[in-house]
């Protein structure tokens, strides 16, 4: 009996075990990620620390922010002066922020109802599509994010200043 009753343990315990290994490759594969080819303006831009995942694209700040015409000059390796028309900010890799010189608040903080995704690497910062083109919107810049997840390629597009004066600045996914 005692025998029966530890083999019926060990099924079960197998058969949990198996359980929870479907389950972590479901969760893998929910958020599984393609890098991709970043093209700004029709550019080809980068191919480094581009990832397509499934709800968003991670991009490089900087190297979007420099070809989009805004000048970035990095004082060290953690922070980066920051320049666009008439305005000055300052991006801090340290803490994760841009604050536009003389204010206080934080540009790159995620836009309303979302979660921010970021990497911090030497003299760059990566961040997810969405709260890119919130912070870039901020700054006066309008872009419109295109994920093509069949060919791996993410497009941003420069379509306007603020006020909405052209392009309506979503974010299109072909996924």
């Amino acid at each position: 009996m005692t025998i029966a009753k530890n083999k019926v343990k060990w099924l079960i315990v197998f058969a949990f075990f198996i359980l929870l290994i479907g389950v972590g490759g479901l969760l893998l594969l929910k958020d599984s990620h393609e890098c991709g080819v970043l093209k700004i303006n029709g550019s080809d831009v980068a191919q480094e620390n581009v990832l397509i995942r499934s709800t968003y694209a991670e991009l490089p700040l900087t190297q979007v922010m420099k070809n989009l015409d805004v000048k970035v000059e990095w004082i060290n390796k953690t922070s980066a002066q920051i320049t666009y028309e008439d305005k000055e900010y300052t991006l801090n890799l340290s803490e994760v922020s841009l604050v536009e010189v003389g204010a206080t608040i934080n540009l790159l903080l995620p836009p309303p109802g979302g979660n921010r995704y970021y990497k911090v690497l030497e003299k760059e910062l990566v961040l997810d599509s969405n709260t890119i083109k919130s912070t870039l919107y901020q700054m006066g810049i309008k872009i419109n994010v295109y994920i093509d997840r069949k060919d791996q390629i993410v497009c941003v597009t420069k379509t306007g200043n603020q006020g909405g004066q052209s392009g309506d600045g979503s974010v299109i996914d072909n996924g």
